[in-house]
């Protein structure tokens, strides 16, 4: 299952680079053939650099709502409800053996 989210958090990554690769060509097409000036060009590029870093926030939420999701519908434990868990467990086995050491004396 945590391989099959990270194949897919990688690959809502790479559908970004892709984006911001394509976005590179495009302004460096518009540069070339003069229909930007290069303070409209730095503009641009921070304006899809600050589209980018929202779109990626975006998609990294989206990806953890739907582990979350997924893990609800699969009845999977958290790590918190695992490590509250293995906390019991430990105070048990400590009075079991306390048990134990009392009946032996």
């Amino acid at each position: 299952m945590d391989d099959f989210l990270k194949k897919a958090f990688l690959v809502g990554l790479g559908a970004i680079s892709l984006t911001r690769e394509r976005t590179e060509k495009f302004v460096k097409e518009m540069e070339a053939k003069g229909e930007v000036t290069s303070s409209e060009l730095k503009e641009l590029v921070n304006e899809m650099m600050e589209k980018g870093e929202e779109g990626q926030k975006a998609l990294t939420e989206f990806i953890k709502k739907e582990m979350e999701r997924v893990k609800q519908s699969m009845g999977m434990a958290t790590r918190e409800e695992v490590t509250m868990l293995e906390k019991r467990l430990k105070d048990l086995e400590a009075r079991l053996d306390n048990s134990r050491t009392v009946e032996e004396t």
